[in-house]
């Protein structure tokens, strides 16, 4: 039975060694361009994370300021959508917990069923509704912002740099991989 690699060469599709040998380099996550082009992500994120730390320099001592109130507002915001998330959560657990309870299992080897519901629900209330200790987001000063400001950006900038020359390099090894593989077909 022939295999995705091999049904053309059986049906006489392919007779071309390097054709065969081209459809089996996938097999080795091989494509076909000549070259192959690194992802442009990390670049991206490069430019980014550099155009906010220059913007971070840039801004005055107010404008800090109101960065620091407006992250803080932010993270507020964030914080409510999550309790009132974890309230529902445990109401529908316990809405769910309230109904296996009040049910009578037929029969008494239904009881491990209903115990088995129960402890389900039980592990998952748990794990999913865990008590909201003070989670509650602090006013960071105008200089504290600042601070984290720019060391969040320059770990940014550290990650994405070697994370794109990273890529850069992976592209250059499989676009050197085909390129040996397409002279080494030339020969036979």
């Amino acid at each position: 039975m022939p295999t995705g690699y091999t049904a053309d060469v059986q049906s006489g599709k392919v007779t071309d060694f390097s054709e065969f040998a081209m459809q089996c380099a996938r097999a080795f996550g091989a494509e076909t361009p000549e070259a192959f082009k690194p992802s442009t992500y990390n670049a991206e994120r490069l430019t980014e994370a550099r155009a906010q730390l220059a913007k971070i320099h840039a801004m005055t001592t107010d404008q800090r300021e109101a960065a620091a109130r407006s992250e803080y507002e932010a993270a507020c915001v964030r914080q409510e959508r999550y309790e009132a998330e974890q309230r529902e959560q445990r109401a529908r657990y316990q809405a769910m917990i309230d109904k296996v309870t009040a049910w009578t299992p037929p029969t008494p080897d239904h009881v491990g069923m209903k115990d088995f519901m129960l402890t389900q629900l039980a592990e998952s209330i748990d794990f999913d509704c865990r008590p909201i200790f003070d989670r509650r987001p602090t006013m960071k000063k105008r200089d504290e912002w600042f601070s984290e400001a720019v060391s969040t950006a320059e770990r940014d900038i550290e990650y994405h740099t070697k994370e794109h020359a990273k890529e850069v390099e992976r592209a250059a090894s499989r676009t050197a991989w085909i390129a040996a593989l397409r002279q080494s077909l030339k020969t036979v």
